[in-house]
């Protein structure tokens, strides 16, 4: 899956279970391609209820700024 698609699991009408393990996932993609901030946000989601506005602003944020490193090696 993409970092999208988890985010539409988190966002929408889905079950706990399938909340959880799509932001558990999301962690590990953004920690595994060095996105810290987004890693450790869904890291304390893990144990606290979701702000789905913080995530959504910091996932477009690590969004914009994978981009810009996409842009500038290429």
């Amino acid at each position: 899956k993409t970092s999208g698609e988890y985010m539409t699991t988190i966002k929408g009408e889905s079950t706990d279970d399938d909340r959880a393990r799509a932001l558990h996932s999301l962690k590990g993609l953004a920690l595994n391609m060095g996105a810290e901030a987004l890693g450790e946000l869904c890291r304390r989601y893990e144990g606290e209820p979701l702000d789905p506005e913080s995530l959504d602003r910091i996932y477009q944020q690590t969004c914009a700024e994978m981009q810009q490193i996409i842009d500038q090696a290429g």
